[in-house]
Formats: C-alpha cells, structure tokens, sequence
C-alpha cells in the first residue's frame, strides 16, 4: 500500500480470497483517490463487482490488474470493465487502446449490451441477498485458489469438456452454475459436450 498526502494511491491486493466488492460508497471514501489496484488471483466472479469497482473508483483508477480471478474468463469482460472505468489506462498489464473504448461503448450501446447489463443488475441483486444472509464478501484463509481446485481435481478430458461448457454457455447464470460445480470440485451437470 502506497500513500501520498494520506491518501492511499497504490492497493496491492493479491491472493486473499476476495470473492466479492461490499458497497460501493464505503469504497468510495476509502480509497478515494486510487491510482492502482491489484486484485490479482482471488476469488472475483461477477461482473456486478466490476460495475461497483467502477461506481467507486471509475473517475480516479488508472490501473488495475484482476488477472487469476474468474471474473476475467466472462464474455466481454475486458470491454465491459473499460465501459464501467473511464478513467482506467491499463488492464490486466495490457494498455487500453482507443479502439477499445468504442467498442466498449458500442456494445453498452447494443442488445447484446443491454441483455449483459440485465444481467448484471441480476448479479448485483443476488450478491446483496448472499451478503444478507451471511456470505461474505472477504474470507481470509478459506482454502486455495480457483485454479488449485480446478487442477487438482478434474481429468484432461474433463476440464476440456468443462471449457467446451463455458464457452457454450447461453447466460452469465449459466457460467456462474458451472463455476460453482467447478469450485466444489463436481463435474458441471447438464449437456457434456
């Protein structure tokens, strides 16, 4: 962590077990002012989280690395974090281009835009009722990360089988179903492809 004038600029954040961003306003006046954040390799799913991250920090984050969370692995992600950060000029250690913006505005612009924003209102939802019923957004020391468990127990077919499922998936609840399956170490039910 990094200060400058009392202000916390730089939050290194990596392999704690974040599963997910607690409200956005509180965020806001802890870390007003942040240049750099690193959630590197935690347990970040939804992009609900991205939208609070970007309605806290959007207008100061220039940096920002979430690399090894599962998060990155949903469809528009990248263009969805860029819409959601106007600030930020590099993600995941790739610098954003201008071509990235416009398309990032063209597809919050789109159908397909407004059915992934459906979605993550959904997510959002559904996140704040888990954390009202006791599921927190930070358990520090609750096991490996999301790659230990998907290494170390599914075969090669199966974990190809499990990419073909993700990369077939209609909905971002459908995603989140394999995810879940995947993390408690059960093969996703539903078509094998």
């Amino acid at each position: 962590m990094c200060k400058k004038n009392g202000k916390v600029r730089t939050l290194l954040f990596c392999k704690n077990g974040v599963r997910g961003v607690d409200s956005s306003d509180r965020l806001k006046r802890a870390l007003d002012g942040l240049k750099v954040l690193s959630l590197e390799e935690n347990r970040l799913e939804r992009l609900s989280d991205i939208k609070m991250l970007g309605e806290a920090l959007g207008e100061s984050l220039e940096d920002m690395v979430l690399i090894g969370n599962p998060v990155t692995r949903r469809q528009y992600y990248r263009l969805f974090t860029i819409a959601c950060m106007p600030s930020l000029k590099n993600l995941d250690y790739a610098r954003i281009t201008a071509v990235e913006r416009k398309t990032s505005e063209r597809l919050l612009a789109s159908a397909a835009g407004a059915a992934l924003q459906n979605d993550v209102t959904i997510e959002g939802k559904r996140a704040e009722k888990e954390l009202k019923n006791g599921v927190q957004t930070f358990n520090p020391g609750e096991g490996g990360d999301v790659k230990e468990g998907y290494v170390a127990n599914f075969s090669v077919e199966e974990k190809e089988k499990i990419k073909k499922m993700i990369g077939n998936a209609k909905s971002a609840d459908e995603i989140e179903r394999i995810e879940e399956s995947v993390r408690r170490g059960v093969f996703p039910k539903g078509d094998a492809v």
